[in-house]
């Protein structure tokens, strides 16, 4: 799962042309035209600043709770809520200027930089409380392996087994999964400053 990000009028200085796309189930379309598109599309991308942005899921939550708290002002709740799903929810013009420019002051006072501290030790004790859960569960597993079958998955566990597999997962600390990344706000705050306005799809 990830997030796209479509810039709903981006600055084009250049007046590049947007590649158009193919109709996918068109079966006349060959594999030569389609990479030559995808290369076309990425160029312009690239070129083209606030046209497209994407992360996957786990870089794109903790990147929106950093605006959702860096640009509380600017967002509303809805606006936050709806960042959080690929609804297609749009952010204006205006809305998007804000935040780069908030982004861009966070990171030019240094709290970007203290966020990203405080951040890292955060996945790295969560990482290691995960990974003392990971052996809890493979020695779980093991155990019921050894004593109901090789083929036992968990989600087959007959008490007690189910009961104390349950514990094990609800020890793992989620906060491991989702890195923060300066770079990514940074890249943020550019698209955001060239999109026009974006849709979150």
């Amino acid at each position: 799962m990830g997030f796209d990000l479509y810039g709903l009028n981006p600055i084009n200085p250049n007046n590049i042309v947007k590649p158009k796309h193919f109709d996918w189930d068109d079966k006349n379309v060959t594999q030569k035209e389609k990479d030559a598109y995808y290369k076309a599309a990425e160029e312009y991308d690239e070129q083209v600043v606030g046209s497209y942005f994407r992360n996957n899921v786990w870089f794109w939550r903790p990147l929106w709770q950093y605006v959702s708290i860096g640009c509380g002002n600017i967002l509303t709740e809805n606006d936050i809520m709806e960042g959080s799903s690929n609804s297609g929810h749009t952010i204006s013009k205006t809305k998007a200027k804000r935040i780069a420019a908030r982004l861009r002051r966070l990171d030019k006072d240094g709290m970007l930089s203290e966020y990203d501290k405080f951040m890292n030790k955060k996945v790295k004790k969560a990482r290691k409380n995960n990974k003392k859960v990971r052996e809890l569960r493979d020695e779980l597993q093991k155990k019921a392996k050894k004593e109901l079958g090789p083929d036992i998955i968990p989600a087959d566990y007959p008490e007690p087994y189910k009961t104390e597999w349950d514990k094990i997962y609800e020890m793992e600390d989620w906060t491991g999964h989702y890195p923060f990344d300066v770079d990514n706000v940074r890249n943020f705050a550019e698209f955001c400053e060239n999109s026009g306005g974006f849709e979150i799809c």
